[in-house]
């Protein structure tokens, strides 16, 4: 997909040719290859659409999975953390939206398999919290990465216990129903008309007269 590695092996093998060091050479060379990766996933001159990775519109949406009782699963949970944790989600989400799967890697999240990953965070407390979800739409316009359990991490070990289990109940449920199941949340591109003056929901974009 990326050309960014032969580029980077280039750069390499001439700076080890001028350096005598191996140590430093090592280390340069480290450098440049993480340095031209960035550059090409996310510099200014890198077009987002030009990437084969189901991204029409550059950036993930996201939504979060409603309950049978038509509740938001994540609200309730995040609106109890802390604002450091809620700002560490923050700047976390606005790396990953932009990102293939592939590259939706720790320390900002982590997949577990069949199209289901997990979104790092920590509070004040250094507390690793987690929130699993998946992906929905691949390859068109609404492509989204879906909220669907909160939970935490110690001793690398996730918790719930079922959580694998119990992310892929949320899976199956959220794809019965896709647009009646979830609900975008603030992290969205938009969910309401431009100028729609409605009160606004705390957590999601959407209007509150949206949520049925």
């Amino acid at each position: 997909m990326f050309a960014w590695t032969g580029v980077s092996n280039n750069i390499a093998l001439n700076v080890k040719k001028k350096n005598s060091n191996p140590v430093k050479t090592q280390k340069q060379s480290e450098h440049l290859v993480i340095r031209d990766a960035n550059a090409e996933i996310l510099g200014k001159n890198t077009s987002l659409n030009s990437i084969d990775h189901n991204l029409p519109s550059g950036k993930w949406l996201f939504r979060c999975m409603l309950s049978e009782r038509n509740t938001c699963v994540i609200k309730s949970w995040l609106m109890k953390q802390s604002v450091k944790a809620r700002a560490n989600l923050d700047r976390t989400i606005e790396h990953l939206a932009p990102l293939p799967p592939q590259y939706w890697a720790r320390p900002q999240a982590s997949p577990i398999g069949d199209n289901i990953y997990v979104i790092h965070l920590k509070n004040e407390n250094r507390e690793q919290l987690r929130i699993f979800g998946h992906f929905s739409g691949k390859g068109t316009a609404e492509a989204s990465f879906v909220m669907t359990l909160e939970g935490y991490e110690k001793d690398n070990v996730y918790h719930p216990q079922n959580y694998e289990v119990a992310a892929r109940k949320n899976l199956d449920w959220c794809n019965v129903a896709h647009n009646r199941r979830t609900i975008s949340c603030r992290y969205a591109k938009s969910a309401c008309n431009d100028g729609a003056e409605q009160p606004m929901d705390e957590f999601h974009v959407e209007c509150t007269s949206c949520v049925c």
